[in-house]
């Protein structure tokens, strides 16, 4: 999972799937009941990463940053999401594909 700071000042909770098109596209299969378990109001990004070998599934959401009364709330949402990741990523979806 990712804390990033963008330019755009998101932080961004990502499955990084490393050299595993089929896992992707498995997971992909099972988008509607996966988004549904997750749960979250934020839209995932499903990034398949054309013409390299990795893939990405990730969720964003905006903070200010240069704010610091908001980085309790971005490192809480960051701990929840990544926590609500590895429970719906770390079951079996379509068969048995395991992130």
């Amino acid at each position: 999972m990712v804390l990033q700071r963008t330019l755009t000042n998101q932080v961004r909770c990502e499955l990084y799937i490393n050299d595993s098109k089929e896992l992707f596209k498995s997971l992909y299969a099972s988008k509607a009941e996966i988004e549904k378990d997750l749960g979250v109001p934020e839209a995932l990004s499903w990034q398949e990463l054309e013409g390299k070998k990795a893939c990405r599934i990730s969720i964003s959401k905006s903070f200010d940053f240069d704010n610091e009364t908001t980085w309790k709330e971005a490192f809480k949402w960051l701990v929840e999401n990544t926590l609500n990741f590895k429970r719906v990523f770390s079951k079996n979806w379509d068969g048995g594909a395991k992130a």
